[in-house]
């Protein structure tokens, strides 16, 4: 069964390309349009900087981590993706990790950080959903 993935350059499904190629990866090197609010006032309310990247730039770079180390794990030898299929029991997971917080896994990466991957791709996934059924995801 040939999974999608979810590429973290533009944000959109892909196919898994059948033979990787490490040079030209498969994807945009850009934010897909649509996928940030497009009303300046909106944009103002989300402030992903200030508001997210300079409270927590080691945990979000523990989080860069997380996925470095499972997409390696996962899909050895292929470009860093997330194949979104391959594992949807993210609250499941999240709390099993949150269990040995402040431990390290078998693989030596924090629990924490795991815990923070799952509790993102729950969130990703459900604001993807709420767009598909033509929600309003953005809030001023």
């Amino acid at each position: 069964m040939k999974l999608d993935y979810y590429n973290r350059d533009d944000l959109t499904l892909s196919p898994l390309p059948e033979k990787p190629d490490p040079v030209s990866p498969p994807y945009a090197s850009q934010v897909k349009p649509g996928v940030l609010p497009s009303d300046p006032a909106v944009r103002k309310a989300h402030p992903i900087f200030s508001g997210v990247l300079k409270y927590f730039p080691r945990a979000l770079t523990y989080v860069s981590h997380v996925s470095k180390v499972g997409s390696d794990q996962h899909n050895p030898g292929q470009p860093l993706h997330w194949e979104v299929g391959k594992s949807n029991d993210h609250a499941d997971t999240l709390i099993r990790h949150q269990i040995e917080a402040g431990t390290f896994d078998t693989d030596n990466v924090r629990h924490s950080g795991k815990v923070a991957w799952r509790a993102l791709a729950q969130l990703e996934i459900e604001l993807q959903e709420a767009e598909k059924r033509g929600e309003q995801i953005w809030q001023a």
